[in-house]
């Protein structure tokens, strides 16, 4: 028997090493690849790995790594997936390996190469990684929900969740009966964690909203966590009772061109992590003096992280919502986390001045 792994053989193992899912963030964050209370059957199952593969796998380790000799620690190679340095030292080494007794065959070498260069993005920190699922677990009073993220590059943030999204929907789960009042408008909803929390927790008229090249992931996650979703626009044009969360395109520089908003405005307006530039302030006053109702009770929530190069925009952002006639009502200061790592948020509740 030739001393080379055949194909089978490094394929297996490739899927084994790769992490399809991911944890929360920060202290918090881990893969889904936990073994202790899973069989390796489901491993297999999860990793998309045939019971021929791995009949041809262990028939191969018997003769050339015979620790590996049984289903149970062909599974457990998933756990290595913690080991990053080893890790990348190996799929480098797979990388530049010519793969010489597969020359025969340049699909199934181009798919090795592939497939670990894929695997070394995935620990090359959030903005190399490729398509992954990121479950939530730490909300109270929610199981669990789930987020596809496409890659990310600067030009789509709205494809990755944020920590503020994580903060505020942490946060409403507990007080949610005092801070939310509906219609709900999210704007720059992103992934569409808030919202979906929202949702979970049985609030039926709920709006989503990002720009075009957001919104179809959002809509998508929306369903993946079994709650229903269409399009805010049709809701609103066809004059149709629907109870589950609406998701449109809200361009914040065109509010006026947004279809979706009723006729009294809405009750509250939620925004997570919303200043990337200067221009967002201006942008946020005019939508929500568009969209927020005239009720004395209508409320903004806001979530911001405290970065170190916003501090004037933040403030900016203050002073242009007191010019439009809102007054902070509530002022909290949050620690938290990102893909990045440990970050600090600030928690503002604005409503208009009594004298409106």
């Amino acid at each position: 028997m030739s001393q080379d792994p055949p194909y089978d053989v490094i394929i297996t193992i490739l899927q084994l090493l790769t992490s399809t899912d991911e944890n929360n963030f920060g202290s918090s964050a881990q893969t889904s690849d936990k073994f202790e209370s899973t069989t390796p059957r489901d491993i297999f199952s999860a990793k998309k790995i045939t019971d021929q593969q791995v009949n041809n796998t262990l028939e191969w380790m018997k003769f050339h790594i015979s620790a590996i000799n049984t289903e149970s620690k062909l599974a457990s190679i998933s756990l290595l997936t913690n080991r990053k340095t080893e890790l990348i030292q190996y799929l480098t080494k797979v990388i530049a390996s010519p793969l010489t007794h597969l020359s025969q065959n340049s699909n199934q070498q181009e798919e090795i190469w592939s497939h670990a260069s894929l695997i070394i993005s995935s620990l090359s920190g959030r903005w190399a990684k490729p398509d992954f699922t990121r479950k939530i677990t730490t909300i109270p009073n929610i199981k669990e929900i789930k987020l596809h993220e496409p890659s990310i590059t600067e030009d789509n943030l709205g494809l990755k969740t944020w920590g503020a999204s994580l903060t505020m929907s942490q946060r409403l789960s507990y007080r949610h009966k005092e801070l939310l009042k509906e219609p709900v408008l999210e704007l720059g909803a992103g992934t569409g964690l808030v919202g979906i929390t929202i949702g979970l927790l049985g609030y039926q008229d709920v709006t989503l909203t990002d720009l075009p090249e957001i919104v179809g992931n959002m809509k998508a996650n929306v369903e993946l966590n079994d709650l229903s979703s269409c399009d805010c626009n049709e809701v609103i044009d066809s004059e149709k009772i629907y109870n589950g969360i609406k998701c449109g395109v809200l361009d914040w520089s065109k509010p006026e061109h947004f279809k979706g908003r009723p006729d009294a405005g809405y009750n509250t307006v939620i925004l997570s992590d919303p200043i990337y530039s200067e221009k967002h302030p201006y942008w946020i006053q005019d939508v929500v003096k568009i969209m927020l109702s005239k009720s004395e009770d209508s409320r903004v929530l806001l979530q911001v992280p405290l970065r170190d190069r916003f501090g004037d925009i933040r403030q900016l952002l203050w002073n242009l919502l007191d010019e439009i006639g809102l007054t902070e009502v509530e002022t909290t200061l949050d620690e938290g986390f990102d893909d990045f790592g440990e970050q600090k948020f600030i928690f503002k509740i604005y409503k208009w001045k009594r004298s409106l």
